[in-house]
């Protein structure tokens, strides 16, 4: 009874609390718990009063009950067994009580939300001399927010919130902990799961600088339609200062095909990681080094040389990454020596693109927080340049793909068929559009090797794997998904 309970809650925890989402998700796993779980709940103040709440409505419920039996009955007996029967019977079903629950603490929730925002944006209006910049889009959110960090702080004291913090009550109780007059520039991660959440983020913040790095089918299961996403991106147009800088990735097509409806009346710069003439930056001589993991390139503009940059980041897109923070630096009025030589510190964000390496010559590269179609396709182009090197690749597929599910998979695999020489595939509701995929284009059967689990396949690594060979781990389901 005690396992359900916890794997009831934990699923309402995976699914943010959100009620349709987590009824659906029931229906689909069951109330048990399986034998083996992804992760575990985490006891947050939120978990404890909804289980202490959802506690006291079950003991409540089996006393009205027994009481009720005794007095019909005229039998203590027949009350204390109608008491014990509910008490362990009802524990089975405690998905009602937490249902209950959230409705009753949700004003208490609300109210606390609002104070928490309330106090945040009190504090960002005090300190004038702060600089926000804002990052929207369906990826790299998280690279571009740990990229423009590292940059920036050769020249400023700069605050941002840690991982995927990207919430307004997550954001709100880090500016109300850790922002204060002696940080120069905070650096906001904005998450959009539905049609106004980057605006109500923009609303508490109000950056000087916003960056959309990029649209896609991210998070469609729930925004529904791609037009959707990006008119919830662009929000981000709306959301800045009137004298503020938009900043947009000019690779994504999404981007280009709709920045003109959202951006009128708005100072706009872009960023690319190749040669592309709208933006004001050019990339040339990128070279990738198998051997030594550093990707290199020479930016320039119209009239002069910028830098040469080289990075531990081994996406291409490292490229685009270093333009956009040429364009924020230059608005912050940093020289370009001092944006070259902080961008030579950035790191691989972890489970993003992430090597290790071995030493019996073996290359993992740990992709396991990459989610979305794009970041997909260029795991595979990295994976590509790895030649004379055994190519595996290790995947439950993507997430929250909606509609488009089979259709970006059976891409995903077909892309595949022509870099890796082994594929691994978890067996769930998506990978077989990756198989048919691969089919397709004539890869074969014995080339790809199925798994019930993510945790059987990592447990058959050792017999699949050799000295020298190089393994992409692409994305990691949580318990939610099927």
């Amino acid at each position: 009874m005690f396992d359900a309970i916890r794997y009831q809650l934990y699923l309402l925890q995976l699914e943010s609390y959100e009620l349709p989402r987590y009824f659906r998700l029931l229906r689909k796993k069951g109330i048990f718990p399986p034998k083996k779980l992804r992760g575990n709940l985490k006891w947050t103040g939120k978990v404890k009063l909804l289980l202490i709440i959802s506690v006291l409505i079950h003991l409540l419920l089996s006393v009205i009950a027994a009481l009720a039996a005794g007095f019909v009955y005229f039998d203590f007996w027949v009350g204390l067994f109608t008491f014990l029967f509910l008490l362990v019977g009802l524990g089975f079903f405690y998905f009602i009580f937490f249902a209950i629950g959230l409705e009753l603490i949700y004003p208490l929730q609300l109210y606390l939300k609002n104070k928490v925002v309330h106090e945040a944006k009190e504090r960002l209006s005090k300190l004038e001399n702060l600089k926000i910049i804002g990052i929207a889009g369906s990826y790299g959110k998280t690279s571009m927010k740990e990229a423009l960090k590292v940059v920036l702080s050769e020249k400023f004291k700069v605050a941002a919130p840690p991982e995927s913090i990207n919430t307004p009550i997550g954001i709100a109780k880090y500016i109300n902990n850790e922002v204060d007059e002696k940080i120069g520039v905070l650096i906001i991660e904005m998450g959009e799961h539905y049609q106004g959440d980057v605006a109500e983020l923009c609303a508490m913040v109000r950056p000087d600088i916003g960056v959309i790095t990029g649209i896609n089918e991210s998070h469609l299961e729930r925004l529904t339609d791609l037009s959707i996403t990006v008119k919830t991106v662009f929000e981000m147009a709306d959301g800045i200062k009137e004298t503020g800088l938009l900043i947009l990735n000019a690779d994504n097509n999404n981007v280009v095909e709709n920045f003109k409806k959202y951006t009128k009346g708005k100072k706009i710069s872009f960023y690319s990681s190749g040669d592309n003439s709208m933006s004001q930056y050019r990339v040339s001589e990128l070279s990738f080094s198998a051997d030594d993991l550093i990707n290199k390139f020479l930016i320039s503009d119209t009239s002069q040389i910028v830098g040469r940059f080289q990075s531990k980041i081994l996406a291409e897109y490292v490229s685009g990454l270093a333009v956009a923070c040429i364009v924020v630096g230059k608005q912050l009025e940093m020289e370009n020596d001092k944006i070259a030589f902080g961008f030579s510190k950035i790191k691989p964000v972890p489970h993003r693109l992430e090597p290790i390496i071995n030493p019996n010559g073996l290359i993992v590269i740990d992709d396991s927080y990459n989610g979305n179609p794009d970041g997909v396709r260029e795991a595979i182009r990295l994976l590509s340049k790895f030649t004379g090197r055994r190519k595996v690749f290790l995947t439950p597929g993507l997430v929250e793909m909606g509609k488009s599910a089979e259709a970006v998979h059976k891409k995903i695999g077909k892309e595949l068929s022509g870099v890796a020489d082994l594929v691994m595939l978890i067996d769930n509701s998506v990978t077989p559009f990756i198989e048919k995929g691969l089919k397709e284009n004539g890869f074969a059967d014995d080339k790809i090797i199925w798994y019930s689990s993510a945790q059987e396949a990592h447990q058959s690594l050792d017999k699949v794997l050799k000295p020298g060979d190089v393994i992409l781990f692409q994305n990691d389901w949580g318990d939610q998904y099927i």
